[in-house]
């Protein structure tokens, strides 16, 4: 018992290192006895628990992600989404915490668009995440699964991790402040990509 408590300490204490390591350094110049020490670990019990570094990054993602059906799942519960207010209320949530996840997220979407395309089989870890989506407003009762797994993807879930990893450079960049950047894409989301987590089909008006 002690000794699986102290393999599973090691074990989150390496995919620590190995997600600053990731963020720091990117996926693809990162080695393996760089995520060895700063874990405090030899190679050796390094590769007993992960014997790639893309094991090492999926386990990440798969973390990454039951951590964001967490927060999702308790903040969708008091949540009615065909009231534009409450809707929003739960997007200014949901970017807050993105945000305080915002590098490790930008070191996701960094991987995904890489030409190496190294995260290409990792796309499976959302499953869950959207099957849960899916049955906590209603749309798994509506059918057509593809159509609604791709307009989620893309026009729910992509929009807000991206807005996220990248609003503060845009608000820099283009020199608009940041409350107003976020009013925008709120009532933009809210009019546009509302209706797709809405099971009665009609987006939230924002006012």
């Amino acid at each position: 018992m002690v000794g699986n408590k102290m393999g599973e300490q090691t074990r989150q204490k390496i995919l620590a290192a190995a997600r600053d390591e990731f963020v720091s350094r990117g996926f693809e110049l990162t080695k393996m006895e760089d995520i060895a020490a700063r874990a405090g670990v030899t190679k050796v019990m390094l590769y007993y628990h992960f014997n790639t570094k893309q094991n090492i990054f999926h386990e990440i993602i798969h973390k990454t992600v039951e951590e964001i059906k967490t927060e999702f799942s308790a903040r969708m519960k008091p949540t009615d989404f065909s009231n534009p207010e409450d809707f929003q209320n739960h997007l200014r949530l949901m970017l807050d915490y993105y945000r305080s996840h915002r590098q490790i997220l930008r070191m996701i979407m960094a991987e995904y668009l890489s030409p190496q395309n190294t995260a290409k089989e990792s796309l499976g870890f959302f499953s869950d995440f959207f099957q849960m989506l899916f049955e906590q407003t209603g749309l798994a009762q509506t059918g057509d699964r593809d159509r609604l797994l791709t307009r989620v993807f893309f026009f729910n879930a992509l929009p807000m991790i991206l807005y996220t990893c990248l609003d503060d450079t845009f608000c820099q960049n283009f020199n608009i402040p940041a409350d107003e950047a976020q009013k925008v894409f709120l009532d933009t989301f809210t009019r546009t990509f509302g209706q797709n987590l809405n099971p009665s089909g009609n987006a939230p008006s924002a006012s």
